[in-house]
């Protein structure tokens, strides 16, 4: 594995625990117990574990849990936690540093996570092959994407809601979409055929997430309109804080130079 120089900014289990403030967490916690209630069977591959908090909560619940990320740094966080958990969860969970392309298993796995990968790669069915060749054959895949367009550095695709079923209709039948604001969360089962998707239900909640979008996008806009204001406000105050000051040095220097003449001409 050649070292990953690109320098680690997801720091999920840091969020969950609350580190990053309550809103983030909340945030964070729904997404994440989303995932881990939606997982079936008992072997798992967490793939993008990042720091192992979905891996961890798995393992204490009994699954047998392989999590796998292509940043060292976050797999040796992952294993610093892992060393104060208890033997079963110990013995139940393993952190590898490997890209899900390279990653071998002799076992398949009942469900695997995509936790916000496929936007950091171009090849999208490249990931979805071997995903399929890694999962049983009844197995589930739950995927996690942000919503929309993301400014985040490493990001090389803006997906949106379509173009996710469409990259998984020809082996997977949609179970389940859930909106998370700036998150959207999949789960799709395996099967030869898929079922139709009903698209006049999926369409409808898509319309409702946008108008929220829309919604938040506006209320941006008004407190960086009224920010702006603000600051030209107090900016015009201080010209005139000092305009005034400008005029009572003037006015008292006259007088002063006033009483100065009156005092000689005595």
């Amino acid at each position: 594995m050649e070292k990953n120089t690109i320098l680690n900014l997801d720091k999920i289990y840091d969020a969950y625990m609350g580190k990053w403030g309550d809103e983030a967490k909340l945030k964070t916690n729904e997404r994440i117990n989303w995932i881990a209630e939606n997982v079936v069977g008992c072997r798992v591959l967490d793939v993008g574990c990042s720091q192992g908090i979905t891996s961890l909560l798995l393992a204490r619940e009994n699954k047998t849990v392989v999590g796998i990320d292509v940043v060292q740094e976050s797999i040796d966080f992952a294993n610093s936690i892992l060393e104060n958990e208890g033997e079963n969860t110990k013995q139940n969970l393993n952190f590898e540093c490997a890209s899900i392309l390279s990653f071998n298993s002799g076992e398949r796995f009942d469900t695997i996570i995509l936790g916000e990968i496929l936007e950091h790669i171009l090849y999208t069915e490249d990931i979805i092959n071997k995903t399929m060749a890694l999962l049983k054959k009844d197995g589930r895949v739950i995927v996690s994407i942000p919503f929309g367009i993301s400014i985040y550095y490493d990001h090389k695709k803006t997906f949106y809601i379509g173009e996710i079923l469409d990259a998984f209709r020809r082996n997977f039948s949609l179970v389940d979409i859930k909106y998370f604001g700036d998150w959207a969360g999949f789960c799709f089962d395996f099967c030869e055929q898929a079922d139709p998707v009903d698209w006049i239900k999926v369409i409808k909640d898509l319309e409702k997430e946008i108008i929220k979008h829309e919604s938040k996008l506006l209320g941006m806009v008004h407190e960086d309109r009224v920010a702006a204001l603000e600051k030209e406000n107090a900016s015009l105050q201080l010209k005139l804080n000092g305009i005034k000051e400008s005029r009572s040095y003037h006015f008292a220097m006259l007088i002063s130079r006033t009483l100065h003449k009156n005092k000689h001409a005595e």
